[in-house]
């Protein structure tokens, strides 16, 4: 008998969230937008120090003209303010940490997840509801050690642990379907 899906069933819990959300980030920050935010930051970081060491080299910062480090702190501050919202954008779990509040009230949480993925289409099947997605409507894919990452948008992915597969076969099917359907798909160790 030819097998024609490949069936992906676990339980979403708390850690197979941060599981997909690690290897999402690392799959989203391989993208240029967040090169492009690392330059902005660097540049702004770089204006604001040579800003302060010509007003330190103008004797603008000096006691002697009156000037108090809070004045010179409180004209900063926007800046610094700003500063420190760019770098934790940048280097915060942003995903994890904002996004994981949402998953504890969630619906999907502690659930059973059943996905059959198949030559047509890709279904998720939980207790009270069903999803199906052509394959057009995914982005990207990526096959890692212990998963595969799904990506539909910006924001939106499906988490396939390999734990997850009945068997070998079920996982070198999904790899063919993904393989055969999705334009951008590539394994990552």
């Amino acid at each position: 008998m030819v097998q024609t899906q490949a069936i992906c069933e676990f339980v979403f819990t708390d850690a197979e969230y941060r599981k997909g959300i690690v290897y999402y980030r690392e799959l989203r920050s391989r993208h240029y937008s967040q090169w492009i935010w690392l330059a902005i930051t660097v540049v702004f970081v770089l204006l604001v120090t040579d800003g302060l060491y010509v007003e330190y080299k103008n004797g603008e910062l000096s006691d002697a003209n009156g000037l108090k480090w809070g004045d010179i702190l409180s004209a900063e501050a926007p800046f610094g303010i700003a500063l420190v919202f760019q770098l934790l954008i940048y280097f915060t779990p942003f995903y994890g940490f904002v996004l994981q509040p949402f998953f504890y009230g969630s619906v999907n949480r502690n659930q059973n997840h059943l996905f059959r993925i198949g030559p047509d289409n890709f279904m998720e099947e939980m207790t009270d509801s069903t999803c199906s997605y052509q394959w057009s409507a995914f982005k990207s894919a990526r096959e890692f050690p212990d998963g595969f990452i799904l990506v539909l948008g910006k924001r939106h992915f499906y988490w396939l642990p390999k734990h997850g597969f009945a068997s070998p076969q079920d996982i070198d099917l999904c790899r063919a379907f993904l393989h055969d359907h999705i334009k951008d798909f590539r394994a990552l160790s």
